[in-house]
């Protein structure tokens, strides 16, 4: 959903501009016809059988949906981090795209490279932040919210640790668990602000004990 959003607002943009572009236009249905104009190009890094890929897809269709926009995506699929995006994002250009989406924080480099080349295409790389420093009006980055990324990210580690233990009890080998941690939590944020409680004599976060004490981990 709230990759739908991003995009939905990307795009949305982009036909404002194009359509102020050809604002001179005064026959009746000029806006449908202009916007008849975008042809939108995607580069994914994998495909819709990972969960990835597959959610930047569902997000752009279902942007493009929103902005009557579905018959005007082009798909390039399994676009490695390599001169393939650059290849991929002249092809989709050639293809007469004007707005150029790629997936994977890998791919900005080659998309800046096509955007220094085709300053009259607007090129949008997804996790990326090369869109500051490079200079270019045509390139873009964006980035979609992220809900408990540290607890999923822990969820995924603990399914995978649990694997390998597993493994290891079915050989009949042993194993050893370092817990190079102290409270139960490293720290504690506020989900409305994000704000981290921290210790006001070092700036360390503060980690939680039993209790619920905040205790500061680096020795007075």
């Amino acid at each position: 959903m709230r990759i739908k959003k991003t995009l939905c607002l990307i795009l949305a943009m982009a036909m404002m501009l194009m359509l102020v572009a050809c604002g001179d236009s005064s026959a009746n249905g000029s806006d449908a016809k202009n916007a008849s104009k975008i042809k939108i190009g995607c580069i994914m890094l994998g495909d819709e059988t990972e969960g990835y890929t597959a959610a930047h897809i569902n997000g752009i269709k279902a942007a493009a949906e929103e902005l009557g926009l579905s018959d005007s995506l082009v798909w390039k699929y399994k676009v490695g981090e390599s001169s393939a995006c650059y290849d991929a994002a002249v092809d989709l250009v050639g293809q007469g795209c004007n707005i150029i989406f790629s997936n994977s924080y890998g791919h900005q480099t080659y998309m800046v490279q096509a955007a220094q080349e085709y300053p009259d295409v607007t090129f949008v790389a997804m996790t990326g932040d090369f869109a500051a420093i490079c200079g270019l009006s045509n390139f873009k980055n964006a980035f979609t919210s992220v809900y408990e990324s540290r607890y999923v990210s822990g969820v995924v580690a603990g399914m995978k640790l649990q694997e390998l233990l597993a493994d290891r009890l079915q050989k009949g080998e042993q194993s050893i668990l370092f817990l190079n941690r102290r409270g139960y939590a490293g720290f504690i944020s506020c989900r409305a602000c994000g704000h981290v409680m921290k210790c006001p004599h070092c700036d360390v976060s503060l980690s939680e004990h039993k209790g619920g004490r905040l205790i500061c981990t680096v020795p007075p």
